[in-house]
């Protein structure tokens, strides 16, 4: 999985992480300026675990990166970090995860509305996080069960539905906010992942 992650310099970057070694030397992955990537593997190949330490090194910047997770297992697998983020929810209704987009697409809007009156310049990453203007990371880690839900009535069908547009939206404008999202999902296809959320956070 390492491999197939960028591999970038970390000394200006608040959210670089040195995520690990391979026999091509140290890997590094940078989230600046990349408003989404899917990571898709198949069930224990090591998603979570991957990603555990992106997010460990993350959330080592509580005063540069604000950490939004959804587990959409309902598990404890990121249960560690709850402490350290400023939202998480393994709850695998839509109701916490719902609520969590739309605080995320709020504070988008507002920057999005606001970056050129306060920094003189539309992209968030061409002056970076400060203490009251982090760096934002959202995960969803299993983003299939919000996409295409087990149980399907007309009320999680509209669910669905907000939640799809809700991520395609942060994916497409979020990047000049200084927004990432982290799509995580065991079941990479067509019906699990809109085309337009593949365009905007490609695997």
């Amino acid at each position: 999985m390492l491999d197939r992650l960028p591999n970038v310099s970390i000394e200006t970057s608040p959210v670089a992480v040195t995520v690990g070694r391979t026999l091509n030397g140290v890997r590094h992955v940078d989230l600046s300026g990349i408003s989404g990537m899917t990571i898709a593997e198949q069930p224990g190949a090591g998603k979570t675990a991957g990603v555990n330490v992106l997010v460990a090194g993350l959330a080592s910047r509580p005063d540069l990166v604000s950490l939004y997770i959804a587990d959409g297992k309902g598990g404890s697998d990121w249960a560690w970090c709850s402490p350290y983020v400023t939202r998480y929810t393994n709850n695998d209704n839509f109701d916490d995860v719902l609520a969590m987009l739309h605080e995320v697409r709020n504070l988008m809007r507002t920057r999005l509305r606001s970056n050129v009156a306060e920094h003189g310049d539309s992209n968030f990453w061409h002056w970076g996080s400060t203490f009251n203007d982090c760096a934002v990371v959202v995960i969803l880690d299993e983003i299939q069960n919000w996409i295409t839900p087990a149980v399907k009535t007309k009320e999680t069908k509209e669910k669905s539905e907000e939640f799809i547009a809700l991520v395609i939206d942060i994916v497409k404008k979020g990047r000049s906010a200084g927004i990432t999202l982290i799509a995580m999902t065991q079941k990479p296809t067509t019906d699990a992942l809109p085309s337009a959320l593949r365009d905007n956070a490609p695997p």
